[in-house]
């Protein structure tokens, strides 16, 4: 790229005023190209967080979690060093909220379906599921133990996403 104001007070003779020169391009061989293809789709592959389709960028999992954050919805009261923050489906809408990471997983899955202003019927029981589990996740311990527990940890951690079902 050339710049038209860049070495017109170039005070040698023959100078010319050549202040930039093409860059000479690094040609790769078949073999570095084709690894190089294979290093760059490894590290796309793990740097995208589960919740983010196969097809769109890759964004930073902090990112994501920060544009969760912004958008969450959730009672005031809770200290933000106890807040986890979600993202629930319920027949296919995404709904930003953080809940008490001390509270029961069955209670906070009641206390959704509230907010998302779902029937409440005592034959209604609400569950929360990972993407794609078949199993639910369990009611009866809080958040933190399952985020301490190595197993669950890979499925719920701080701005996964988890299904609402009834």
């Amino acid at each position: 790229m050339e710049l038209p104001d860049v070495g017109r007070r170039c005070s040698k003779e023959g100078c010319q005023r050549l202040d930039f020169l093409a860059a000479q391009k690094k040609v790769l061989t078949p073999e570095q190209q084709q690894a190089l293809a294979l290093a760059r789709r490894a590290s796309s592959a793990r740097s995208r967080p589960p919740s983010t389709p196969a097809g769109s960028p890759a964004v930073s999992p902090k990112i994501e979690l920060m544009r969760l954050k912004a958008k969450a919805t959730g009672n005031a009261s809770i200290a933000d060093a106890d807040r986890v923050y979600l993202s629930i489906q319920w027949r296919g809408k995404a709904t930003p909220v953080f809940l008490n990471a001390n509270s029961v997983v069955g209670n906070a899955a009641a206390q959704l379906a509230r907010q998302l202003r779902l029937t409440m019927l005592p034959d209604r029981l609400y569950r929360l599921l990972p993407p794609g589990a078949s199993e639910p996740l369990a009611s009866n311990k809080t958040f933190r133990e399952l985020m301490a527990n190595d197993d669950a940890a890979r499925t719920l951690f701080n701005g996964c996403t988890l299904e609402l079902s009834c």
